[in-house]
């Protein structure tokens, strides 16, 4: 029901056959963020009771930005863009389990061929289980594009790990993430895909203030299959955060 709920509130934020217009960018980030949050909500609240017998909830919320390269290939010739996505991102953790929600969305811009250009979008929700040091991750993911070569959307599973290691009493934080998408499928049914991601950060919480910042480095590729037509890309870059947080 959860996975159901979640595609019929991404599929409305990010229609298939409606061209992007810039209008309308604005309502769509403000509806986005109370989507996200409804559906953070719906992955928190069941994992209420086993948060009260870990010691309670660290909630954070920021604004992220993403200073990325793409690359794609379409037909053969390749190409490659830059671009800067900007989105919110909620999440919540415990002694052993947590929920996070984030969404992105931005432009890329021709550095080499014409193959990279377009917008792209994500919006992701999921589920955290086990000790910070190495836990497991159960998500839900859409991602779209517009641009020369159409309009797409894919949803897909997302499963993997991750790993938060505190460095000492410095207020600084390292984590890895790195998950597996599964079940990629096309909103039109006109193809499959595969796709992967890694992302590493260094998180500072200062003790005095309800506050956090991250920096860190992504990398997603991501593969659409027509048939026999591949179709790869890979994203990557520079996330910088900024947010608050308080403890519950």
């Amino acid at each position: 029901m959860f996975s159901r709920t979640m595609h019929a509130v991404l599929c409305t934020l990010y229609p298939v056959r409606r061209p992007f217009d810039g209008r309308r960018a604005a309502c769509r980030v403000q509806g986005a963020a109370c989507a996200i949050a409804v559906c953070f909500v719906l992955v928190l609240l069941p994992m209420s009771h086993v948060a009260a017998q870990g010691g309670g909830w660290d909630l954070r919320g920021g604004v992220l930005g993403y200073f990325s390269e793409r690359s794609a290939t379409f037909e053969g010739d390749a190409g490659l863009g830059s671009g800067t996505l900007g989105g919110v991102e909620i999440s919540g953790r415990s002694r052993f389990v947590g929920g996070y929600a984030r969404l992105f969305k931005g432009s890329f811009s021709a550095s080499i061929g014409d193959e990279a250009i377009g917008d792209i979008g994500r919006a992701d929700v999921g589920m955290v289980a086990g000790p910070s040091v190495i836990a497991a991750e159960l998500g839900y993911a859409v991602r779209t594009y517009s641009g020369a070569f159409g309009s797409r959307r894919w949803s897909f599973v997302r499963l993997g790990g991750q790993s938060t290691l505190s460095l000492g009493s410095t207020g600084l934080h390292a984590s890895v993430v790195v998950a597996f998408y599964l079940g990629v499928n096309e909103s039109q049914h006109l193809g499959s895909g595969s796709g992967r991601d890694l992302e590493t950060r260094l998180t500072f919480t200062p003790a005095s203030l309800p506050l956090y910042a991250a920096l860190g480095y992504r990398f997603e590729r991501f593969t659409a299959d027509y048939g026999t037509d591949s179709r790869p890309e890979e994203i990557s870059g520079l996330v910088m955060v900024v947010g608050a947080r308080v403890r519950l």
